[in-house]
């Protein structure tokens, strides 16, 4: 029950119960619910494209390279997709069992579904900023760990530190140091503590060596102070 309210690149849609809501590679999307009741059970699926081609048939790379290089896009709903709604239950059951090789499989299926029954539409119009997007992501998903800062990295991409944090918001919705801190966050929850020894090691792993500042941003991600969340 419920529906929202979803906007991709600029452009509404209504999701009702049982849709499947699908954002393309550097798409930006927001949502709100409608008066209507707030969805009780939905099921978000986030998935590293650029991981699972290297090991899908031929015919899946060329969909995916398609994909992020702007050509080639999903709609933005699919709708009367049933056959989709028990690999989001198998995919929801498997992340509760914390059973990895089930979530994998999920996905390799989910995207087989997609691709065969979600009508994708070639030569689309790439979107406005996807080189810039695309030169970005490789700096904040590459080199997180180091001590980056907005006016070397706008410096290096060519720009003006004024245009550059103009455009990243316009392509992001937010600052570069938030999405940096947001990236450097999201890692050191992914990094077992057993392995590194201590929360400590973590911060300086994730390119935040300040434990305070660590603390700080960690709470102000997660909600909750890295200590709850190691479980220390």
């Amino acid at each position: 029950n419920g529906e929202w309210r979803v906007r991709i690149n600029g452009n509404e849609a209504d999701v009702f119960p049982g849709d499947i809501y699908i954002v393309n590679p550097f798409e930006k999307h927001s949502g709100y619910t409608l008066n209507r009741g707030y969805p009780k059970y939905y099921i978000t699926v986030i998935a590293d494209m650029a991981y699972f081609a290297r090991v899908m048939p031929a015919e899946w790379q060329r969909k995916i390279s398609g994909l992020t290089s702007g050509s080639l896009r999903f709609v933005p709903v699919c709708r009367g997709r049933k056959e989709l709604y028990g690999l989001f239950d198998r995919l929801h059951e498997s992340w509760t069992a914390d059973d990895v090789p089930g979530m994998l499989s999920g996905v390799y299926a989910l995207f087989g579904e997609l691709f065969g029954s979600c009508v994708a539409t070639e030569n689309a119009e790439p979107e406005p900023n996807h080189d810039f997007i695309v030169r970005v992501t490789e700096i904040l998903e590459g080199r997180f760990r180091e001590p980056l800062s907005t006016g070397a990295v706008s410096a290096e991409l060519g720009y003006s530190e004024g245009y550059f944090c103009r455009k990243f918001r316009e392509s992001f919705g937010t600052t570069f140091i938030d999405r940096l801190n947001s990236t450097r966050i999201a890692y050191a929850k992914s990094l077992p503590l057993r392995d590194k020894g201590s929360i400590q090691a973590i911060a300086s792993e994730c390119g935040l060596p300040d434990y305070v500042n660590f603390s700080k941003l960690f709470r102000k991600y997660t909600g909750m102070p890295p200590g709850k969340w190691y479980g220390v």
